[in-house]
């Protein structure tokens, strides 16, 4: 299944890419997003990581990358499920 499975990257692309084109959204919501789904691809050591090789192990290396972020934590969690289950629902 995972040869099926877009890379996480580009699912990620693909839902800024989605996010952008839509006109009821604010530029500070794609900013938001953009932020937080960036930074999280930074911390994967494999870029071609596929969507569905995912793990928590993943989420808790990139989170304790930015201590400061312990108030924020949910809303970048948040971030990146909602990307990958957008990208998921697309097919």
């Amino acid at each position: 299944a995972a040869a099926c499975a877009p890379a996480v990257a580009e699912a990620l692309d693909e839902f800024l890419g989605w996010l952008k084109g839509q006109p009821d959204k604010a530029a500070r919501t794609f900013a938001w997003y953009a932020k937080y789904l960036q930074s999280f691809l930074e911390s994967l050591a494999d870029q071609s990581l596929a969507a569905d090789e995912l793990t928590p192990r993943h989420v808790r290396h990139w989170l304790g990358l930015h201590p400061g972020w312990k108030g924020s934590q949910r809303g970048a969690i948040v971030a990146v499920q909602r990307a990958l289950n957008w990208s998921a629902r697309q097919g």
